[in-house]
Parts: C-alpha cells; structure tokens; sequence
C-alpha cells in the first residue's frame, strides 16, 4: 500500500493505481436478496461461483454451481452488482453460496485472483550497499 498527500498525488504525472479492496468487494455481495431465489423446498447445497470485475466496474458471471433455476436468479444478482472504476485486469473473483434448511447462506470469504501489484515509488537510503541493492534489484523483477 502506499500513501502520499493529496496534493502530491495531483502534483504526479500519472495518477496512482486504483485497487478493488477485498473489503469493498465483500461487503457488495452481502447487499443482495439471495434468499428471493430460494424456494421453501430448496436442498441443502453449497454453490461455488465465479465472476471477474472488469476495470469499469461491470460484473460478469463466469459459474454459478447450482442447479437451474437457482444458478440463473443467483447470476442475475451477481451480474446487477456494481463496482468503482478500478486500474486491474478483470478481476476474477472465487466465492461461495449455500443453501442450508432453506435459507440462502453468503459465505463471508472471497478469494480474489493473485494479482501483481505495482509499485509506484521505492524509497532507497542513499546509504544502501551495493549488494542490498543487487538484492532487491533481483528482488522486485518481474516475469519467470
């Protein structure tokens, strides 16, 4: 994570990345009525889903594991949700709903794909050794 004041930030030629917290994401999947799609008969099961938010915010269901018609209500709910613009890749994201006794059941974890964040500024000491810097040099490359 970084921080700078705000008026550094508007100072930069190019403005900081902007990340999806898992937070923010977490909590936009507790806002739906899950249940209106349960029936009063509905089996107990457990639903793994996937979707990816694209970078303006849109999401697309990508699985819902659950028998029709329940995987359609429950993808029309995930698909009406909405997120802030954001500077990542689509971002898939691997989530789980349950039925259990009837009732709809939001997992609370999410497991957002690994994504590589981008470093916008490294502070090095000017005291720093040769070999700590190789170090690091090596450290931050990115790529196999």
């Amino acid at each position: 994570m970084i921080f700078m004041s705000a008026a550094l930030a508007q100072q930069l030629p190019v403005p900081p990345p902007r990340y999806l917290e898992d937070a923010t994401i977490r909590a936009a999947l507790l806002s739906p009525d899950w249940q209106s799609c349960v029936s009063a008969d509905a089996a107990d099961l457990t639903a793994p889903v996937r979707f990816q938010i694209m970078p303006a915010g849109k999401v697309e269901v990508l699985a819902v594991d659950a028998p029709e018609p329940l995987a359609a209500c429950w993808s029309n709910l995930i698909s009406a949700l909405q997120f802030r613009e954001h500077d990542e890749e689509p971002l898939v994201v691997h989530w789980t709903l349950g039925i259990h006794s009837a009732t709809a059941i939001p997992y609370p974890a999410i497991q957002p794909q690994r994504r590589q964040l981008h470093p916008f500024f490294l502070f090095i000491p000017p005291d720093v050794d040769e070999d700590s810097l190789r170090s690091l040099r090596k450290t931050l490359e990115v790529g196999p």
